[in-house]
């Protein structure tokens, strides 16, 4: 296969020269463009075969190695590691070693390699969420500036922070982010505003909202313990849940929101937008 690749690699360069003598004896004004063209589709050609070249030959230098020296360089670069990325990137040749060898001797030390870098891959991504989620704090909070509290929904700003959250914030980042909840939200809102509610109770209401731009939400309420309201924005899936479902819901707190019900008073409840804690959302 080496050779193969490197004859073809071999005559293409050497129709490089040729496709430029053809295109200098062509009249420049008229077929100045096509030469540029087929010199470019050849360069292209030869750099495309390089790279196939480049891996065949990492390929026979694999197949050369034995599997005591294909384990010692996964054990070098578990090493090597230093964020969820590169350690992903291990655990992946290390299941490919293990396919590979499935009655070496090293499968033992194969698989107990693997879990080392599945330990060091929950704590890059545990850190790369919080890192994540100290630089979503303060873009968070400039999103809510202005926002006030009351018996209207500021419909803008909510959409403009749930379109933010999809767009760059998971649910595990906003896990990172400082919590608050519903008696200290209602107490002093201004305080709590940006930061995280995690409700548990039960679903009471939920719909679906289609927005422009294909941009879709579920909004609702979820009753906690006490009858403490959150007006939830849901983003991502909501698989599994329905009204009168149990539930989990993270979302940054936004708003207090007030309104009648159906006893004859006022619910005053708090709005988070965010994400139900399913697995379809980690």
């Amino acid at each position: 296969m080496k050779n193969k690749t490197f004859c073809l690699f071999a005559i293409l360069v050497l129709l490089l020269p040729l496709a430029v003598i053809n295109c200098t004896s062509q009249q420049p004004s008229k077929d100045c463009s096509q030469c540029e063209q087929a010199l470019d589709q050849a360069k292209k050609e030869i750099a495309d075969l390089q790279q196939k070249l480049d891996s065949a030959n990492r390929l026979v230098e694999e197949l050369k190695k034995t599997p005591e020296q294909v384990y010692q360089t996964l054990v070098e670069k578990a090493e090597q590691v230093g964020d969820s990325r590169s350690a992903g990137a291990a655990i992946e040749e290390v299941d490919s070693f293990i396919a590979k060898n499935p009655t070496s001797p090293l499968l033992k030390s194969a698989q107990q390699l693997k879990g080392e870098l599945q330990k060091k891959l929950k704590t890059y991504e545990t850190e790369e969420a919080r890192q994540a989620a100290l630089k979503a704090l303060d873009d968070i909070k400039a999103s809510l500036a202005g926002i006030k509290d009351g018996e209207e929904l500021d419909a803008l700003t909510l959409m403009k922070l749930a379109q933010k959250i999809q767009g760059s914030y998971s649910l595990q980042v906003l896990k990172q982010l400082p919590q608050t909840g519903y008696k200290a939200a209602m107490k002093d809102p201004d305080a709590e505003r940006g930061a995280v509610i995690s409700a548990r109770g039960t679903v009471i209401q939920i719909r679906k909202e289609a927005l422009p731009e294909n941009f879709t939400i579920y909004e609702g309420i979820l009753l906690q313990s006490g009858f403490n309201a959150v007006y939830f924005i849901a983003l991502g899936s909501t698989k599994g849940i329905y009204e009168d479902s149990w539930a989990n819901f993270t979302g940054v707190f936004a708003q207090i929101y007030s309104y009648p019900n159906a006893g004859g008073g006022t619910t005053h409840s708090v709005v988070a937008v965010g994400y139900f804690d399913i697995p379809e959302n980690r």
